[in-house]
This record gives structure tokens, sequence and C-alpha cells, in this order.
């Protein structure tokens, strides 16, 4: 059996597919730092998505685009900007913008469909992670590794506690950039040790130094094998820090994912999918 799985999948003996996924807007639609609801994550997620003129001497351009470059500019690093964007998104549903378009309509039947939804899932994780893991439950050789700048592994952890599953190996990244488990220093490799893994990446070290890729979130790939990083900012920021290749070449082979939020939460494949085009398998 273990021999027949790794030829459909195209590995060979000692090789690892590490599929590296971050949290909030990427597999879960809730974020307790930024006090986000579930509904709060469609409403601002659907605005930016949708494209129009929001000005007679604009070209069409998603409203994300509109807001950013001509309602609140500057540099969303910026805590106090990125709230108002994200206050303006979360708004669009009741704005003139949206009465004015001309798909209305069309638009707010959409939106509702998103709604119902994510109000409809069982937890915050997307019924798309649910069927990721199920795989890879599967797949001796598949590891996903949580990675967050935020403060939700406790509750990824209770959340896979609950569905019977276990989140033990939980590695964190200092201001210096080592990796560590409870403060010691341990190799790559121990961040995709079992099924299930976490990464506390350092926001603070990123943060610090103007969201440089830099400092960002280091990919890592095993030595044998290959790895995807799924994260929603992949395109917008540099939040990822590749160490063996560039993010534009990653990116054009699949192997970095500029996560869709409304596609992931709505498409149960979206991840397998993605992960076996990247393996090369149907």
């Amino acid at each position: 059996m273990i021999v027949w799985m790794m030829t459909v999948l195209g590995l060979t003996a000692g090789e690892k597919v590490v599929i590296h996924l971050d949290v909030n807007g990427t597999i879960m639609a809730a974020d307790k730092a930024q006090n986000k609801t579930i509904e709060d994550y469609v409403h601002i997620e659907f605005a930016k998505s949708v494209k129009g003129i929001w000005r007679d001497d604009l070209p069409e351009m998603s409203y994300q685009a509109f807001v950013d470059e001509y309602i609140i500019p500057g540099n969303g690093v910026h805590k106090q900007i990125k709230e108002l964007r994200n206050t303006t998104y979360k708004n669009f549903m009741a704005s003139d913008y949206l009465d004015n378009h001309p798909q209305k309509i069309a638009l707010i039947s959409q939106h509702a469909s998103y709604l119902r939804i994510a109000q409809a899932m069982e937890t915050p994780l997307f019924p798309s992670f649910w069927r990721l893991l199920e795989w890879a439950k599967d797949n001796p050789f598949l590891r996903i590794v949580f990675r967050t700048f935020g403060h939700d592994i406790p509750d990824i952890q209770e959340m896979l506690h609950l569905k019977g599953h276990t989140l033990s190996n939980i590695l964190s990244y200092t201001e210096e950039g080592i990796l560590t488990r409870k403060g010691v220093p341990v190799d790559d490799e121990q961040m995709w040790e079992d099924l299930l893994n976490a990464v506390q990446d350092n926001h603070k070290r990123w943060h610090s130094h103007g969201e440089s890729e830099a400092h960002a979130k280091p990919f890592m790939c095993p030595s044998q094998g290959q790895a995807i990083f799924f994260d929603d900012n992949a395109k917008a920021k540099h939040i990822i820090a590749p160490v063996w290749s560039s993010r534009d070449e990653l990116m054009s082979s699949g192997h970095i994912v500029a996560v869709k939020t409304l596609e992931a939460l709505t498409d149960p494949d979206y991840f397998i999918s993605r992960v076996k085009n990247v393996m090369k398998v149907d």
C-alpha cells in the first residue's frame, strides 16, 4: 500500500511534501487579535474583490485598489491606516459605491451566498482545510505546518482536538530568526516532524524591519521532497521569505499560493488541487 501511494504521488523513498499554511484569511475566517468575526471576513474579502468604475475620471479597478489609492492612501504597515481600510471594506455593502454599481443585485446575491456558507461552518476553519487534513491523514508522506504571526495556535489546537487530532509539535522563531522548541534551537527538519505541526513566526522581527521579505516567515523545503506555502497575503505583502528560490519563481511554479479567501471558503478542493498540481499528479 505504501509503495503504491508513493507511486501515485510521484515520490521516492524518504521524500516528503510539506504544506505550510498561514492561518487567518487562509484556512480560517476569524481573528481574535484583530477582533474580526467570520462575517467581517466575508464583508472585507468580498468588497476587496469587486471591480467597478468608482469615479468617473478613473478606469475600472478593484474596490481594494480604489480604497488603498484614492480613499485611504498611505502605507498599510501603519495600524491606523490598516484599520481604516478594513472598516471601509466592511461597510461596502451599505455604501453608495455598491448602490450605484450596475451589477448591484447580482453582487448582493453573491455576497449573501458567501455569508450562508460561512455561517453554516461548524468551526471557523474552512471545509477545504478539513478535506486537506483527511487527505494528509491517509498519506504518511504529507506534513502540515501551521504558520502564524498571530496568537491562534491554541485555538487551532482546540479545534483539532475536538475533531480527534493532536497538535503537539509547536516551534517558534526568535527576534534573531532562530527556530526553537521551548527555547531550545532546533534544525529546520524539526518543523515537519509530525503530521500536524505549528510555527509561531516572529511578527515583531518582521514589523520592526519594515515588513521586509528578509525578515518575514522563512519558507523551508525538506532536503528530500517538496514544499508549498499558502498565504492570503503572499502577493500583496513580502510576508514569505523563501530560502531555496525567489518568491516570484515559487509563485509562478505554484509552490507559493496567494490564497483567495472566498475561494478557499467555497471550494472544498482548493488546497488539495493545488498541492496535486505542484506534485504533478491527478
